[in-house]
């Protein structure tokens, strides 16, 4: 009897298509399911030690269809992990080095290095521009632990971003912008809307897209699983306090830093 598994990340259910004697074939139902694999706090060294044995069962069969959807899923998890895309190279540097240091700027897909500090007149630098890596505004709370490693830039906490509620708020374009009239200095947030997840096994939920979500560094006090989010809408008011979101929600992420 032989396998052909396939994986598809908008169709979550892995199937096999298995033939059977006399030719007939049949689809049978894994019990896999990538959404349960995504959340399931995957560490990137216990990664690269399966990238490391496929490798050699890719030596010794080298066209099988099995070991490459499931090199597939694994790499796919990794640069879910890091919140992008990773070059090829580093790959090759993760499975021959194992993986220390953290992944390196240089190997992120992304615009962490290109954010510019704006002294708006909180008792933070802020980011001038929304976190974007591969194309990618929307993150889990837990992808952020490793894009940001290692870095100066962070997440705001609530009493932060609620200082922003000192200045003017416009709505131009589409995007909200808070201005210092005394400095000169303003911010523009972009609504790229949001993704909840109500549980760890349900089914998201598209947000409004007129509206910013976004993360702070702000842990429930009541249950971990879940981060408190701030928002920002066309009301009059300014910053306002978002529910707490679980943590494989995927929101918007505007960085600071320490002056």
């Amino acid at each position: 009897m032989s396998y052909t598994y396939k994986a598809d990340s908008n169709d979550p259910r892995v199937s096999a298509t298995f033939g059977q004697k006399g030719g007939v074939k049949k689809e049978k139902e894994q019990g896999w399911n990538y959404g349960e694999i995504i959340s399931s706090r995957f560490q990137i060294d216990e990664l690269v030690n399966v990238l490391e044995i496929i490798d050699k069962f890719k030596e010794k069969y080298p066209n099988d269809d099995i070991i490459q959807t499931f090199e597939d899923i694994v790499r796919n998890e990794i640069c879910h992990i890091v919140g992008g895309s990773i070059t090829e190279s580093r790959f090759v540097d993760l499975i021959n080095k194992k993986f220390t240091g953290g992944i390196r700027k240089e190997d992120i897909i992304g615009n962490l290095q290109e954010l510019k500090p704006v002294d708006i007149g909180t008792s933070v630098l802020w980011a001038d521009n929304d976190l974007c890596v591969d194309d990618k505004y929307l993150f889990t709370f837990d992808e952020l632990t490793n894009i940001l490693k290692d870095s100066e830039w962070r997440l705001p906490k609530f009493s932060e971003v609620r200082e922003l509620n000192n200045y003017e708020k416009d709505l131009r374009d589409g995007k909200y912008i808070f201005t210092n009239n005394d400095n000169g200095k303003s911010l523009t947030f972009y609504p790229h809307g949001y993704i909840y997840v109500l549980t760890l096994s349900e089914i998201t939920e598209q947000g409004p897209d007129d509206v910013v979500r976004g993360w702070t560094a702000d842990v429930s006090k009541y249950d971990n699983n879940y981060i408190n989010t701030y928002s920002i809408n066309g009301g009059s008011f300014g910053v306002a306090s978002g529910i707490s979101e679980y943590r494989n929600s995927l929101l918007s992420v505007r960085l600071v830093k320490d002056k």
